[in-house]
């Protein structure tokens, strides 16, 4: 999160950041994304994706210096930092065709409830089911927080490539349920997954292929 009045000052910073990133030749990519709705916006978010954690033991010189250039550009005008680590559910995910970052995504954040995990877990393998057998248009990602935060937390990632992505699709989230497992069924896992969470949050975030390396 940049410190207030210096949004610029920030950009610039980031920029020579992954300059140095470029400079080093670093294996690792780093996109960056801006949220631009939700209680975070304003802030801006790197990640590192599909690392094996040998690989931090591998790089760890590296990252020292990393993190000392961070402390030398960017860290003046960061108001406050957050770094969390996250488990890819690939199993229960439909990610895009290309594997290129879509301008826009929506980040919605699952609290699920203390014992209630495997509850959640299910349904959620259940609705990955029926929107195969269904065809339902939408990608997603899914990911398990794993250290930095609040347990047990889920993070469902939806590309969208315009605006007009954003808008519901003609046929419902609980419709697609039944369709694909009848009406029985399709009762018992939406009242398991109201039972599993504690409460959802949602933002929108927009990459920045200018600040990313």
């Amino acid at each position: 999160k940049p410190k207030p009045g210096m949004r610029a000052q920030f950009e610039a910073a980031g920029k020579r950041h992954m300059d140095w990133h470029r400079q080093q030749k670093d294996t690792w990519a780093w996109p960056v994304w801006e949220v631009i709705a939700g209680d975070n916006t304003g802030s801006f978010v790197a990640a590192t994706l599909n690392r094996h954690w040998k690989e931090f033991d591998n790089k760890s010189k590296f990252i020292e210096a990393d993190v000392a250039d961070y402390n030398a550009n960017l860290a003046p005008h960061v108001e406050s930092t957050v770094a969390r680590f996250y488990l890819s559910q690939a199993d229960m995910s439909r990610p895009p065709d290309t594997p290129a970052f879509t301008p826009f995504s929506e980040v919605l954040e699952f609290r699920v409830k203390v014992g209630a995990e495997p509850d959640f877990l299910h349904v959620m393998r259940k609705v990955h089911e029926a929107i195969q057998k269904t065809n339902w248009p939408v990608h997603y990602v899914w990911y398990e927080l794993y250290l930095g935060g609040d347990h047990p937390t889920f993070v469902l990632v939806l590309p969208r490539q315009k605006w007009e992505d954003f808008k519901p699709l003609e046929l419902p989230f609980p419709a697609m349920l039944e369709q694909a497992f009848g009406r029985l069924e399709a009762d018992s896992l939406m009242k398991m997954l109201t039972k599993s969470i504690a409460s959802q949050r949602s933002e929108i975030i927009m990459f920045r292929p200018d600040l990313s390396y």
